[in-house]
């Protein structure tokens, strides 16, 4: 089963989220489709169905230890770079580290179950497309700086009350997002 942990946005944020997108052309460019976008704590991958149990009941001691907490959504960019875009993005933005160590703990609850820990820093960020091939500067900087533009002016507060344990079955028209477990936050944190 190819799992992720991530925290839900409500549909009218995921509505203008993908609003940035439109009408900006951008060639060999796969938009997440609106009823996926979200903030993804942890990517596990492929992980065996045995292990669901156990990780749901560590999951859950996590989420235990968290109170509920509000985060940004404003601005955005792209990795690695504009000139050289392979994701486009808005900015998570905490006024602590809250989400940081949320995130963490989630990793370090994988971990016990085998589940490689991450390698780099939590970096929060909503994903809302990616390129297949990175396009040239010159065929998309009018685009991207469209983007820009729009995700500069976008700004939402997102509150968290809980994280998901999702599923995701990869088809041809792109990835299909189904909720295993829900984790409310309902700690000291």
């Amino acid at each position: 089963m190819r799992l992720f942990i991530a925290l839900e946005f409500p549909e009218n944020v995921r509505k203008e989220a993908h609003a940035l997108l439109d009408g900006i052309a951008l060639p060999d460019f796969k938009a997440v489709e609106e009823e996926n976008i979200h903030l993804t704590l942890k990517f596990l991958g492929e992980a065996p169905e045995t292990i669901l149990q156990g990780l749901e009941a560590s999951l859950a001691d996590v989420a235990r230890a968290y109170d509920p907490f509000s985060f940004r959504v404003s601005g955005g960019g792209a990795f690695p770079t504009l000139k050289r875009p392979r994701v486009l993005w808005l900015a998570v933005k905490t006024p602590d580290d809250y989400l940081a160590r949320l995130a963490q703990d989630i990793d370090a609850a994988c971990a016990a179950y085998g589940v490689p820990r991450e390698n780099r820093p939590f970096s929060p960020h909503v994903t809302l497309g990616r390129f297949r091939m990175p396009p040239r500067a010159l065929d998309v900087s009018e685009s991207l700086s469209t983007f820009i533009e729009r995700a500069r002016s976008f700004d939402a507060t997102i509150d968290a009350q809980e994280f998901v344990l999702f599923r995701s079955t990869l088809t041809p028209r792109g990835p299909i997002y189904r909720a295993l477990a829900r984790f409310p936050l309902a700690g000291s944190g």
